[in-house]
């Protein structure tokens, strides 16, 4: 099921609104979307900020496109799949290191 969370609740596949934002926010926390851009590492020092001031957690988040297509790709489709899935990996680690720089966290701890 897909949810969408915006700041007046959450609107569920169905269609119906709820009114459990602060339970959707305590639990996901603050989402965003990754890829590898200055404008991704300007999104997610953004939503580190916004969660030290609201004390929620952050959720990064990259989205892989399936690869679609009407003839047998054979190991080509299973190469394009592996550089997918190695580009994804690339792309969260280098999140999770402009999160936790974000945070003020270095390799060993937290910085001074």
């Amino acid at each position: 099921m897909a949810i969408l969370i915006t700041d007046i609740g959450a609107l569920d596949s169905t269609g119906v609104w709820g009114r459990d934002m602060s339970v959707n926010a305590a639990k996901y926390g603050i989402l965003v979307g990754v890829d590898g851009s200055a404008e991704s590492d300007a999104a997610i020092r953004w939503a580190a900020d916004e969660a030290v001031m609201r004390g929620l957690p952050v959720t990064l988040m990259h989205f892989v496109t399936p690869i679609l297509v009407s003839w047998p790709l054979g190991p080509t489709l299973a190469n394009i799949t592996e550089w997918q899935e190695d580009n994804a990996r690339r792309v969260i680690a280098h999140a999770q290191k402009t999160l936790d720089r974000s945070y003020g966290v270095v390799e060993g701890g937290i910085s001074s």
